[in-house]
């Protein structure tokens, strides 16, 4: 959600600025309850939310256009700030109180802060049953992504930070201001596009695993079957989307960016830890020692014994089946001896006819 409260603000940067922003798209405070809504952020979760019900091959080829586009602004920040900072002697190094003027406890309080950055990473495995060899694909994706990832972030911050001193910065559009400062406006331009297909592509990587974990849960019993339900056409579990979605523009409609801040930062670090725990866990205790709740063992057991009877049927099915070839045959060739015993011994045929 904090990602959406930012991107929403470069998005208001093509109009002008937030003050520029149509009455229906631009921010409100509302007396009786004393918060300020944010109808432009709430629209582009509708309209990514809508995006994603459509398919997930559609969605996909989109994302990998938003996210290609990303990366070049990403790279032109990188190659464009790179040479401003060696033409002005990066400035923003050149502080008095040195390169590292918090120390760790600052540096700590910093990737706290940003650690919803990684948020979209659970998307690539969340989305497992979408892949063709998950084994092979899923834990290069994420190594990949990850090391991409974390090569850009730092490569842009070093640059930005030498552009200008922290004290300096826009916390709303560091980026864009930085080379605002050094007199390139034409750049913030530039930066503003890749934030607002950034935008796209962060919406849909925070939407898209949501939905999936809701389908995966409800299949083992966890929750009610409305979720598990997909759409024949698309493919996609169309009713968690769209709940998700609700869910997700409500927040981005009516909580402040600070108070989110914390939240997600705090929440995406304690369900990584607890994961990453649950694993180790299920990956050395064998499974009939792992304690279940009863509820969820009577699901499982019913499950279990739901296809249980359904592959003995099957089984049943295949030995009748050969019993019946086996039978037809039998009478095939006993047929063929009656035709042979017919022509010599027609009484001897008729005997062999009646006890068949």
């Amino acid at each position: 959600m904090r990602l959406i409260l930012y991107k929403a603000h470069e998005f208001a940067l093509l109009f002008g600025g937030p003050d520029s922003l149509p009455a229906f798209m631009a921010r409100h405070y509302v007396p009786g309850l004393g918060i300020v809504v944010d109808p432009c952020a709430a629209m582009l979760v509708f309209v990514v939310t809508g995006l994603l019900c459509v398919g997930i091959k559609e969605s996909t080829f989109v994302q990998s256009i938003v996210t290609t586009a990303n990366i070049c602004a990403m790279i032109f920040v990188i190659l464009a700030g790179g040479y401003l900072g060696f033409k002005s002697g990066w400035v923003g190094y050149k502080l008095s109180t040195g390169y590292f003027p918090f120390g760790v406890d600052g540096m700590l309080a910093g990737a706290s802060t940003v650690f919803f950055s990684y948020i979209g990473f659970d998307s690539v495995a969340s989305t497992a049953e979408e892949v063709k060899n998950p084994q092979r694909d899923l834990p290069f994706g994420i190594g990949a992504a990850l090391s991409i990832c974390c090569m850009l972030y730092m490569l842009v911050s070093a640059v930005i930070v030498g552009l200008v001193p922290y004290y300096e910065m826009d916390p709303d559009t560091p980026i864009s201001s930085a080379f605002a400062s050094h007199g390139i406006q034409w750049a913030a331009y530039i930066i503003t596009m890749g934030a607002v297909t950034a935008l796209c592509s962060t919406l849909m990587g925070s939407l898209l695993p949501q939905p999936r974990i809701l389908m995966a849960m409800a299949r083992d019993g966890l929750l009610p079957s409305f979720f598990s339900e997909v759409n024949t056409r698309t493919q996609v579990p169309v009713k968690s989307t769209l709940l998700t979605g609700l869910v997700a523009a409500t927040l981005a409609f009516s909580m402040d960016v600070e108070q989110l801040a914390g939240m997600v930062s705090v929440g995406t670090l304690l369900a990584f830890t607890m994961v990453a725990i649950s694993v180790l866990i299920l990956r050395y205790v064998p499974p009939d020692e792992v304690p279940l709740p009863s509820s969820l063992q009577a699901a499982i057991d019913s499950v279990s014994l739901r296809y249980s009877n359904i592959i003995e049927t099957e089984e049943t099915d295949v030995e009748v089946s050969n019993v019946q070839t086996g039978v037809s045959r039998k009478k095939n060739k006993l047929l063929h001896k009656k035709g042979e015993i017919s022509a010599e011994y027609p009484l001897i045929a008729k005997v062999a006819a009646q006890g068949l």
